[in-house]
């Protein structure tokens, strides 16, 4: 007897597989995945958020937020003045500034959603 190959998604299929084979042809995904990879500064975690940003378009990623806009725009604020070297004035920090290792928790739960929802 032969073996035959199937093509399609296997029904066993996880979503992060899914995530990881769709970025074929797709700039985006790719630098994407390519900064989550190395997700453990301001640096990264801020194109990480910019490259979501460019995927849905400002508008369909403030829906996707809802009520976690506010916090969103923070750890963005937060993450650009980070990744410039320091000027209060033309990079202001936000009133409260979030921590690293929280602000990244937070951003990876977001960048989950949205790549389930542009599948």
């Amino acid at each position: 007897m032969r073996a035959r190959a199937t093509t399609g998604t296997p029904a066993s299929e996880t979503a992060v597989q899914r995530w990881f084979r769709q970025p074929e042809g797709d700039r985006n995904r790719d630098d994407l995945f390519l900064h989550l990879t190395r997700l453990d500064n301001w640096y990264d975690l801020y194109k990480s958020m910019e490259i979501v940003r460019r995927m849905t378009g400002q508008t369909k990623l403030n829906a996707m937020l809802g009520g976690d806009r506010k916090r969103w725009n923070d750890i963005w604020q937060t993450a650009n003045c980070n990744r410039h070297a320091p000027d209060p004035v033309k990079y202001p920090l936000p009133v409260l500034t979030p921590a690293f290792d929280g602000a990244r928790e937070f951003v990876l739960q977001h960048i989950a959603k949205v790549l389930e929802k542009t599948n």
